[in-house]
């Protein structure tokens, strides 16, 4: 059995797929200036790995959630009552068995937890690590390439993997596959399927009222396609003059901090010398990007909603894949133009002011 899943795993006309492990490619927190394939847990349906040893409230109410959407799905999707039942059960068991080896939430919020969490591994030594789990073909199976060296969330949950990915335990891995696949469907079906998960997680969450469709197709574009998105609000509602704007008010304000640290007297020659070295290289993002990333080879003409968004998806993996060991260019920006923010992002020494927040009452 163990085999035929992993298979199924590898097979890349399967769509949908869950793997019991997270991979992505991102930059990497210790030198932004590079991307590094990240992996990580996976999502779990109560979110944090405590729910699993005490439940509380939320974690009841992230039960409920699942298990009404799941049950709805599966019967939907031809399992009768008894059969989605069991599936859900296994897949919660499976769950269960992988938050034994994931850190909590209450972790995340602990003053050593980016450190935590910068474990650089080689391909050899990240599968010494997995042990017998197959860890280097599940990467290359997602689409990702092995690239000269992988961060590593959490290496206890990945030396756990071979105790977690058995014989014993394929029906709950297929089981939490098939749940986590049909609750993934709950919202691209169909309209009646739309309407009902819709009406099932406001009754659990205490909800009442609709969102309007054209609310729910904005943020649906947002969400999937955010650098178009940007691109068209720019073009409509910006001006280079706003841009150029943005760009004096924060030179101006450079200028004063070099000409602060350069005069005071309370700051030792190192600190001042590390300190002008660091503002002279930060990053200025000002309203909309210097380089946009190309989304021309996206092609959704003709498709549906859902095939839509595996489009998508393929097309983000695919970026994902070219960046793989690569270099960031900072040229780009990776948020979207549209939020109402302005912040300081400490991981690439970046001063973001976006357009989102260039109104009423903020500016």
């Amino acid at each position: 059995l163990v085999e035929t899943l992993t298979a199924y795993l590898y097979d890349r006309s399967n769509l949908s797929r869950y793997y019991p492990l997270a991979m992505a490619v991102s930059t990497d927190m210790a030198n932004p200036d590079i991307y590094i394939t990240q992996i990580g847990t996976p999502s779990l349906m109560l979110q944090d790995s405590a729910e699993y040893a005490e439940r509380t409230q939320a974690g009841e109410l992230h039960y409920a959630k699942r298990q009404q959407l799941g049950m709805y799905m599966l019967t939907r999707l031809g399992l009768s009552e008894d059969e989605a039942a069991q599936v859900i059960e296994n897949a919660f068991a499976f769950d269960a068995l992988m938050a034994q080896h994931i850190k909590p939430m209450a972790t995340h919020y602990q003053a050593d937890y980016v450190a935590s969490i910068l474990n650089y591994y080689t391909p050899e030594e990240l599968q010494a690590l997995a042990g017998d789990f197959p860890i280097l073909e599940m990467i290359e199976a997602y689409g990702l390439k092995i690239g000269t060296s992988f961060m590593v969330t959490e290496p206890d949950y990945i030396a756990a993997l071979p105790e977690i990915y058995t014989e014993e335990n394929v029906p709950l891995l297929r089981d939490w596959m098939a749940l986590k696949a049909a609750i993934s469907m709950a919202t691209v079906l169909d309209q009646e399927t739309y309407q009902q998960t819709d009406a099932i997680s406001n009754a659990v969450m205490g909800i009442t009222g609709e969102t309007s469709e054209d609310d729910n197709a904005l943020q649906t574009v947002l969400g999937s396609l955010p650098v178009p998105m940007d691109n068209l609000y720019i073009q409509a509602y910006c001006t280079e003059q706003q841009r150029q704007d943005m760009l004096d008010i924060i030179e101006d304000t450079v200028a004063y901090y070099r000409q602060m640290l350069e005069s005071v007297d309370w700051l030792s020659d190192e600190t001042r010398a590390k300190a002008i070295e660091k503002l002279d290289t930060l990053k200025i993002n000002a309203v909309y990007p210097d380089k946009w990333i190309d989304y021309s080879s996206l092609n959704l003409t003709g498709l549906s909603y859902r095939q839509c968004l595996d489009a998508i998806a393929e097309f983000n993996r695919t970026l994902d894949v070219s960046n793989t060991n690569g270099t960031v260019d900072k040229d780009t920006f990776e948020l979207s133009c549209l939020e109402a923010n302005a912040f300081y992002n400490p991981l690439n020494n970046s001063i973001n002011i976006l357009i989102g927040i260039l109104n009423d009452p903020f500016y």
